[in-house]
């Protein structure tokens, strides 16, 4: 396989600060609202705020699949599937109660990771985009995962 070019490690670089500021907030909304008691002011708007902000990082998500899949060989359905239906879960998402809410979101997350995570055998892919896509479905997934636990009476 050939080494990569320098601007594939500058766009592999620059994917990975975004994916951090991105997470940032999904990550500390998760451990605020694990962290303050069920009563507390602030539980309610946190809960929407983690469901919102998951909702359009899953919408985010999808359409940078879709972008990446109209660049691709692939069938032509694929961008329609990973964009639209991304929106509709992340849209159910937002009308769905705490905690199954944030079922939703993880289920659609590593559903999106699972479809991205094949990109790394395509040719035309780029050599960072299956493995990032992989590692943050991780970190989205198990910060869902604890926000539905912390949510959960």
């Amino acid at each position: 396989m050939d080494k990569p070019s320098a601007h594939q490690s500058a766009a592999g670089r620059s994917a990975r600060l975004l994916s951090a500021v991105l997470l940032a907030p999904l990550i500390i909304l998760t451990l605020w609202i694990f962290a303050i008691a069920p009563d507390h002011p602030w539980h309610a708007g946190t809960t929407l705020a983690l469901t919102g902000y998951g909702a359009l990082l899953l919408c985010l998500s999808g359409g940078i699949s879709t972008a990446d899949a109209l660049r691709s060989v692939m069938t032509p359905w694929r961008p329609v599937v990973s964009g639209v239906l991304t929106i509709a879960v992340g849209l159910a998402a937002i009308l769905t109660p705490a905690p199954y809410c944030f079922a939703l979101l993880a289920t659609g997350f590593a559903a999106l990771g699972a479809w991205d995570s094949f990109a790394r055998y395509r040719d035309d892919a780029p050599e960072w985009f299956g493995a990032g896509r992989s590692r943050d479905t991780i970190i989205v997934v198990a910060a869902l995962i604890l926000a539905f636990v912390a949510t959960a009476n």
